[in-house]
């Protein structure tokens, strides 16, 4: 396990609570933590959520909205960012998803935290 940091973001004021219905879980890495407010813009919904962890999928987003799920995926694609997507009910996991297999090596894989 690893401690997670929430990002500072306008929605950070209340603490945080998993809404009902549908909702979306992201793990993305490894991501520069430098680097990682170029996907913040996305979450405009007063439930969206930032977290910084020290783990491989080091940047952890939580949106309720549909639109901000594809350009979370689009915005991991745009920059090869390998991800994990689980999408919920209330606190309950339905799916999970993940972007395709790379063939990047443990190296590589380093060397895109001082990329992007």
């Amino acid at each position: 396990m690893s401690p997670i940091f929430e990002i500072e973001t306008a929605q950070s004021d209340t603490a945080f609570q998993f809404k009902r219905g549908l909702a979306f879980l992201f793990f993305f890495g490894p991501v520069n933590p430098a680097q990682a407010d170029g996907c913040l813009p996305i979450l405009k919904g007063k439930s969206d959520r930032a977290w910084l962890s020290f783990g491989l999928f080091n940047l952890v987003l939580y949106t309720t909205s549909r639109k901000n799920e594809h350009s979370l995926i689009a915005w991991a694609n745009k920059y090869g960012v390998r991800w994990e997507k689980w999408e919920l009910s209330g606190t309950e996991i339905k799916d999970d998803f993940h972007s395709k297999a790379s063939s990047a090596k443990p190296n590589d894989l380093l060397q895109s935290l001082v990329q992007f």
